[in-house]
């Protein structure tokens, strides 16, 4: 069974909650203005214009599955509609009941076959209240050296990819931006999205550097399942060692693993 560790960032202190520019919250210090602008400006996300951005339809498991492609390379994608309305209603994911837990695992599971998630971490659920954000970061992790690894690293290796699932949106505020593809992912409850965390090579995909948005007004939750290395049918598919596209998470389009 799946543990999940639930989280809950909000603002420390009082803030105003007109515009993005009179909006003070804790640790904005650490957000720069292009970071900021793709957040708060929709005119500035121009990503729909894309000429390689494109939205299509694949059918697995008995299931039609809406995949929204953002960048082929490095892969961000946006799986639209993927959870039932229940399992997306904003409470069944901090219920105590794991098996709710278990139910949204599965539906990810079963229909992104190309992704392994036996090795990966436990699903952490966030609640992000006005004033809560996540400076930009990377989700690939770096140690001194192999003697301060971890268990979970030394195991089942590096942070592969991401997967963030979204069960409520805020009124206003807590996008996903992702500065140095210059997109910023504005989901709908139910949706998923994914990218990866390294390049073919095993190192950082710089590119994947992302942020969750301040909250301005409401409140939003997601959960998150960073998928580690260890048989990923990806890796064993890969020719170069650059960034990873995004086709490789289309079914039929590698050699899956044997269980």
């Amino acid at each position: 069974m799946y543990k999940i560790y639930v989280f809950s960032l909000f603002l420390t202190y009082s803030a105003l909650s007109s515009i993005s520019d009179e909006f003070q919250f804790d640790g904005q210090e650490f957000w720069d203005d292009e970071s900021r602008n793709l957040c708060d400006d929709v005119e500035l996300d121009t990503t729909w214009q894309w000429e390689k951005a494109v939205c299509f339809e694949y059918f697995w498991n008995y299931q039609a599955v809406k995949m929204e492609v953002i960048a082929w390379r490095p892969g961000l994608v946006i799986y639209r509609d993927l959870f039932t309305g229940k399992q997306a209603n904003g409470t069944q994911i901090i219920a105590k009941d794991f098996p709710a837990a278990l139910s949204i695992f599965n539906t990810v599971k079963n229909l992104m076959p190309n992704l392994d998630f036996k090795y990966a971490e436990d699903i952490v659920a966030l609640s992000y209240h006005p004033g809560g954000h996540y400076a930009t970061h990377h989700d690939y992790l770096e140690y001194p050296s192999e003697k301060e690894w971890d268990a979970w690293m030394r195991n089942y290796g590096n942070r592969f990819g991401t997967l963030i699932m979204v069960f409520k949106t805020a009124e206003k505020g807590g996008a996903t931006v992702f500065p140095a593809l210059g997109a910023t992912v504005r989901p709908n409850p139910g949706d998923a999205f994914f990218w990866f965390d390294m390049m073919g090579d095993g190192s950082q995909e710089d590119l994947s550097e992302h942020g969750g948005c301040p909250i301005y007004e409401g409140r939003k939750m997601i959960s998150t399942i960073w998928v580690r290395t260890k048989k990923q049918p990806i890796l064993d598919n890969l020719l170069t060692p650059g960034s990873i596209s995004a086709r490789f998470l289309i079914p039929g389009t590698i050699k899956l693993n044997k269980n």
